[in-house]
């Protein structure tokens, strides 16, 4: 993963940004990594993880696994904890912040329950701004709370670029 940035001249480590260890790519980073078997011990699912991925020849054909095998519910737990695993990543990479495996675990969760409860109400934003070249200056995620359409929020989010990038005095933006 760290090695599809650097393709696109995001300049990381190639090695994973969760534990350091391996070289990080998406079978590493979402079952090997200590952070993701402590994750998957936390939600029970370990021995079920580990079993799925002897019998995978890769990361895919894992996810396929699983869903051919697991049930609705497990599988919804597992799709959060997977997200939950993702963030904590960029959150190391991009803000050196580290969380426990409990706390990946019961946040992903609880925003499962709640979204289950109350349906999505956050617009999630990313942007990526990048040279004439294609080399990478910066990113900006940001969530907006509240239900609109799909249109009002691709309008809201070119909204929040056009406001990033006049703070930051960038000129000849082509979006």
């Amino acid at each position: 993963m760290n090695g599809n940035l650097q393709k696109k001249q995001v300049f990381v480590p190639i090695s994973c940004a969760t534990c350091g260890n391996e070289w990080e790519n998406s079978w590493h980073l979402f079952i090997y990594c200590p952070m993701a078997k402590a994750c998957w011990e936390e939600l029970g699912t370990w021995n079920k993880m580990l079993s799925l991925s002897n019998e995978a020849d890769g990361f895919v054909q894992w996810l396929f696994k699983l869903f051919q095998t697991l049930d609705v519910s497990t599988l919804e737990n597992i799709a959060m904890v997977l997200w939950g695993i993702w963030r904590t990543r960029n959150e190391k990479l991009w803000n050196k912040m580290v969380k426990p495996a409990e706390i990946v675990v019961s946040s992903a969760l609880q925003l499962l329950m709640d979204w289950r409860a109350n349906g999505s109400r956050n617009i999630g934003v990313g942007m990526v701004l990048r040279d004439s070249d294609g080399v990478f200056i910066s990113a900006k995620t940001n969530v907006f709370v509240g239900r609109v359409g799909i249109k009002d929020a691709e309008a809201m989010a070119f909204k929040e670029a056009l406001s990033w990038v006049e703070g930051m005095n960038v000129q000849d933006v082509i979006f």
